[in-house]
């Protein structure tokens, strides 16, 4: 038989307990200040991030606009107005909206969006934007006949293959400018 075990004191002294809060406290005091510095840290690094992205889409419309006028003249759509960033309203009407590029000549005119990463949820919002134009237009009395392209510095077959189907320009990144490609033969070129 062994011998009975002495039992072990297993309790804390209330100095004990008070020196554990102390110190859980010190620590959730220490761990909030580096919750802190790190969520300004990453607020900083968002707008980096958003900095970059900016200056990214920037390069991306410069590459486009460099001889976008030229591309179209040369497929026999002499346009003979360019202007970037066009903001248009009629609050008459409820429309209002941006283009990205907008040319021009007396009779016809196309819109043109631009996008780093071109999605077709954009090639969508821009259908819808031309409609709101159209409407646009249509209240000041201007008869134009309109047309679409879109752009992007990264665009995927699959969205490719959806703007042509649309009836829409498509202009892709290719080397050092853009490259203009028109919807095949069999798909008519949209117009509003």
């Amino acid at each position: 038989m062994s011998a009975p075990q002495t039992p072990t004191n297993n309790y804390v002294s209330f100095d004990d307990i008070k020196e554990l809060f102390k110190e859980t406290g010190k620590q959730i005091k220490e761990t909030g200040k580096q919750i802190k510095e790190l969520k300004e840290k990453m607020k900083k690094s968002d707008k980096k991030i958003g900095e970059l992205s900016h200056r990214i889409g920037d390069i991306i419309e410069a590459m486009v606009e460099g001889n976008i006028v030229q591309k179209f003249n040369d497929l026999n759509y002499p346009f003979s107005r360019y202007a970037r960033y066009v903001e248009f309203f009629n609050k008459d009407i409820d429309v209002c909206g941006e283009i990205d590029f907008l040319l021009e000549n007396d009779h016809i005119a196309l819109l043109v969006e631009v996008k780093t990463h071109l999605l077709i949820q954009d090639v969508k919002d821009h259908i819808k934007r031309l409609e709101k134009y159209r409407r646009y237009l249509d209240a000041s009395g201007k008869k134009y006949q309109l047309f679409a392209a879109a752009a992007g510095g990264v665009i995927s077959q699959n969205v490719r293959d959806y703007v042509l189907k649309q009836g829409l320009f498509l202009l892709v990144q290719s080397g050092e400018s853009f490259q203009l490609i028109k919807p095949p033969k069999e798909i008519q070129l949209r117009t509003w």
